[in-house]
């Protein structure tokens, strides 16, 4: 039993994984080795490395490309450790660069509900320092 819920939950880590390269950009536009490293280790889900990776190259100057697909498998990997708020502040930090982002609907729903509380809260932060508009008459 224990053995079919294991390669249930690797059938699943790696269908989420295709997913996630599905719907980021060609591999092409992603030159940074750590970023391709950590992706690489989500997929083998390996995802203590792949936080690992990913967060060493926030310190590199990444495209717009690089970040999208690091925030969102960041996200990703801190859900699958159990750690809502980092994956939250990731998702967060994704929305920023890409305002439009959203998961895939066959996403898990532990995943999308994390996603959509940083949505939430994305959406309250913008509120709060978009400055009042005058009133035209």
């Amino acid at each position: 039993m224990n053995r079919s819920r294991v390669n249930i939950a690797r059938l699943l880590a790696v269908a989420v994984a295709v997913l996630v390269a599905a719907a980021t950009p060609a591999r092409a536009d992603v030159e940074s080795a750590l970023v391709k490293e950590g992706v690489k280790a989500y997929a083998a889900l390996d995802y203590a490395r792949a936080i690992e990776l990913l967060e060493k190259a926030r310190g590199e100057s990444l495209t717009r490309e690089e970040k999208i697909l690091a925030y969102r498998t960041l996200g990703m990997a801190y859900v699958a450790v159990g750690q809502p708020g980092p994956a939250r502040a990731d998702f967060e930090h994704l929305l920023r660069v890409d305002p439009s982002a959203e998961l895939d609907r066959s996403v898990a729903p532990k995943v999308r509900a994390v996603f959509e509380e940083a949505k939430a809260q994305a959406a309250t932060t913008a509120r709060a320092l978009s400055p009042a508009l005058p009133a035209v008459s």
